[in-house]
């Protein structure tokens, strides 16, 4: 497409010469102001390679059109700078780029070529090239002033749903040691709680620094299985050790928060309450000084090794959580190849009903494998599941995959695979995530640690 262009001086001149015919016409009652800005900056649809995926799941792309008017621009009217906080995808192409720009009293909005000094009329229907931070300018309506802008459309080098393993991995002797283990994220840390067969053991590692950890010494004796009773909420950890209820900020300095507790095994929590197992059933408590007994539906069983119970925030009502209950039938069953998954909807209104809890092992749906030491972490918006070798009458093989979950547990498919050189105990193991959002795979017998990540999981936010 032809462009038309111009230098700058001739810009001004023509701006300053239709100024002042314009004031020489005593009949012209138009006002003319000396003032310049832009005031809007946005681009409400793109080009882009587009992706679709056949029947045999192979990928391919096709050039297409993207809309993008939620991402927002930013305008820094005393820096001059116009820019979008929350990058646009990395399938976009910003070669051609069709901004809609608006400007205070009707400027004019003029744009600096790449290698010379020419510029060029802003025009809506022209496609401006942003692969790199493009001068662009406002005149006043009477050619008295100009403001100039540093423009970038800023765009994600990541796709959004690539999954990415650190190239490198530790290897920590301390941990090659255990021989059972949870890990959990805890202001800042990661923490391992486990056991070396005879004695509980407690390690800690900046979330900065996977491969140096430093073991804790806890100012209470645990209890040699207390990495089962261990769970997150609000930034504190809760710990269920000889019939004592215990809460720390850091792993290390531990409060006695109730005595006597009813319940054997703590097994989740959500935003507003414990959740624990008796010898009767589940139980739930708003501070573990009062435990009310859950309701599961008729012919539920519940899981008896494994146990892991997640929370996520209802996306529509307040005061609600999604809760999803996922473990291993009891060794005695011998026939079932799938996991337990239980769900249940946690209103915490003062005049909602107590819901009940049901499964979702109907066999209408793809049903989570039963694995050797089955491990469920909530990541982003998905759960994701992991385990060693299939049990009961699962095949599966240990470690070939992670599965997912996007609809609270009802459905599973197999979604990250695990790195090349991976090595583990096939029953000593621990995944986590931590407060930035990257995925922990923390190895028996090799001591291996691993880090990943979901890369839209953990780009910065816009403000």
């Amino acid at each position: 497409m032809k462009r038309n262009f111009l230098s700058l001086n001739v810009l001004l001149l023509t701006l300053v010469l239709f100024a002042s015919c314009l004031g020489d016409n005593n009949n012209d009652n138009t006002t003319y102001y000396g003032d310049a800005a832009i005031t809007s900056f946005s681009i409400s649809s793109i080009s882009a390679n587009l992706t679709t995926t056949a029947k045999n799941g192979s990928d391919s792309i096709y050039p297409g059109t993207l809309a993008v008017s939620g991402y927002r621009f930013y305008i820094d009217q005393v820096n001059g700078l116009i820019y979008n906080p929350d990058s646009l995808p990395s399938n976009v192409i910003v070669t051609a780029v069709q901004p809609t720009i608006g400007t205070k009293n009707s400027g004019t909005v003029v744009y600096k070529d790449d290698d010379s000094d020419s510029i060029f009329y802003y025009n809506s229907s022209v496609g401006i090239d942003f692969t790199k931070a493009r001068e662009m300018m406002v005149y006043a309506q009477d050619g008295s002033s100009y403001r100039k802008y540093n423009v970038k459309v800023n765009v994600h080098k990541e796709k959004a749903d690539s999954f990415a393993w650190d190239n490198t991995y530790a290897t920590v002797a301390k941990l090659a040691t255990l021989e059972n283990m949870k890990a959990v994220s805890l202001n800042g840390k990661m923490l391992v709680f486990g056991n070396n067969g005879a004695e509980a053991k407690v390690y800690a590692a900046n979330e900065s620094n996977f491969a140096a950890w430093e073991e804790i010494t806890p100012n209470v004796a645990l209890d040699v299985d207390a990495y089962k009773n261990v769970v997150v909420r609000n930034d504190v950890a809760y710990l269920l050790n000889n019939g004592n209820l215990l809460t720390s900020t850091d792993g290390e300095n531990w409060t006695v928060k109730a005595t006597d507790v009813v319940a054997k095994q703590l097994i989740g929590a959500s935003s507003a309450k414990l959740y624990a197992l008796t010898n009767e059933g589940m139980v739930s408590s708003v501070d573990g000084s009062q435990w009310t007994a859950e309701t599961v539906g008729e012919e539920v069983v519940l899981p008896s090794r494994n146990i892991t119970l997640l929370s996520q925030a209802a996306r529509v009502n307040d005061n609600t959580n999604q809760l999803v209950l996922v473990g291993n039938p009891s060794e005695n069953n011998t026939t079932d190849k799938f996991a337990t998954v239980l769900g249940k909807v946690e209103e915490n209104i003062e005049s909602a009903p107590a819901n009940n809890w049901f499964g979702y092992n109907n066999g209408k749906t793809k049903m989570l494998p039963r694995l050797t030491n089955l491990q469920v972490i909530l990541y982003g918006d998905m759960l994701l599941a992991f385990g060693g070798d299939g049990e009961g009458a699962c095949t599966e093989k240990a470690f070939a995959q992670f599965y997912q979950s996007v609809d609270g547990g009802v459905s599973w498919q197999k979604s990250l695979v695990i790195v090349p050189n991976f090595t583990s105990s096939k029953t000593a193991f621990t995944i986590a995530v931590d407060s930035k959002n990257y995925l922990w795979l923390i190895c028996g017998e090799s001591g291996q640690v691993w880090r990943g990540r979901l890369c839209k999981y953990t780009w910065a936010k816009a403000n």
